[in-house]
């Protein structure tokens, strides 16, 4: 835990208080915010990433950031896609229905991806209906032209 303290801290100080300026600069910011979206499975920040359920899905300001660097996120994102390590939230409410409904890497990254590919998403209650949707919208997704 006190290792993903240090590197979410260490990432949250690398960023600049005005925004990203520069592809440069974007593309590194979207290279930490991947690398902190797997990393931290094991000590998942909720509220800084999102809250997935059918009746409630709200992002924190890491995933809202994502989202922000676009195209910078895709490349990165697409092998989280994949990324079935399942999400360990401690001590919330929120932790009961992260275990109820078996919240993985790859889901999350499947919100952002939606969102940047402007895509409508929708949280299903299992992760095989999850990944029957990832993988359809993968397939959809697969041309670079579906990207605004």
């Amino acid at each position: 835990m006190l290792i993903l303290a240090g590197f979410s801290f260490l990432f949250l100080q690398s960023c600049s208080e005005d925004g990203i300026k520069g592809d440069s600069d974007a593309e590194k910011s979207a290279k930490k915010l991947c690398e902190l979206l797997q990393n931290e499975a094991f000590g998942f920040p909720i509220d800084e990433w999102s809250y997935l359920n059918p009746s409630l899905i709200q992002d924190g300001n890491r995933a809202r950031e994502l989202v922000e660097l676009g195209e910078h996120s895709v490349s990165l994102l697409k092998p989280l896609l994949s990324d079935t390590t399942k999400v360990v939230i401690a001590g919330s409410e929120y932790s009961t229905l992260a275990e109820a409904y078996k919240l993985r890497v790859c889901d999350f990254a499947f919100r952002y991806w939606c969102q940047i590919h402007e895509i409508d998403y929708q949280f299903y209650e299992t992760p095989a209906q999850r990944d029957d949707e990832i993988t359809r919208v993968k397939g959809e997704t697969a041309s670079p032209q579906k990207l605004n």
